[in-house]
């Protein structure tokens, strides 16, 4: 029987426990973050997809893919699993990944930057996002405006607490464009920029705040 070495991690509480003034606690948005700057390290370009996964809440979960591929999984612990057996009383996030399919797909980040010979140019998109509404909801419209032009997507800021209503999230996205044959121009980026903000806000109604 194969041994499988896998890389698995946890988060509750708190965002920053040693800064009282820091009332942030852990979310799904946050706890992707951490996963995707461990996929940017390697150079390796995840998608996230929403599946069941068993313990897990449904809504606050997604399988890890690399070229069709699965190397894992991410997501928040089912609340009365965490209550009964851990005798957790907050939300758990946990991610589990397979390090020799990671190692198989990652590639010299260094190298990919500097073979583009084109500037990228970068957007950030502040806005209010219900929680039920997940970042690969987000990041599928991102994606479907800018498609080859988005290099990178990434979680640049979250708040949940004073002056944010009930069941909702702030949330700051930071996406950077960049073209293969030619220097994007800010006409170009701002027509894909408004579109983006037109298309969150109808088909998930996200209220943009920039």
């Amino acid at each position: 029987m194969k041994e499988i070495e896998k890389l698995a991690f946890v988060s509750v509480g708190e965002e920053n426990p040693y800064d009282y003034t820091d009332k942030r606690v852990v979310n799904f948005y946050t706890f992707k973050g951490a996963v995707d700057n461990l996929f940017d390290y390697f150079g390796i370009n995840a998608e996230f997809k929403r599946e069941n996964v068993e313990g897990m809440s449904y809504s606050q979960t997604a399988k890890i893919y690399v070229n069709n591929t699965e190397i894992g999984f991410m997501g928040k612990i089912d609340k009365d699993i965490a209550k009964d057996i851990y005798d957790i009383n907050q939300p758990v996030y946990i991610a589990e990944i397979d390090l020799e399919k990671m190692y198989t797909f990652k590639r010299d980040k260094r190298k990919a930057i500097l073979s583009t010979d084109y500037p990228s140019m970068r957007r950030d998109y502040s806005m209010l996002v219900d929680d039920k509404i997940t970042f690969l909801d987000i990041k599928n419209i991102i994606l479907k405006v800018g498609k080859k032009l988005v290099e990178e997507i990434k979680v640049f800021d979250i708040y949940k607490g004073k002056n944010i209503e009930e069941g909702k999230t702030s949330i700051t996205i930071t996406v950077t464009y960049r073209a293969k044959d030619r220097t994007l121009t800010d006409d170009e980026i701002n027509r894909i920029s408004e579109k983006t903000i037109k298309m969150l806000e109808s088909e998930l109604e996200i209220q943009v705040r920039n």
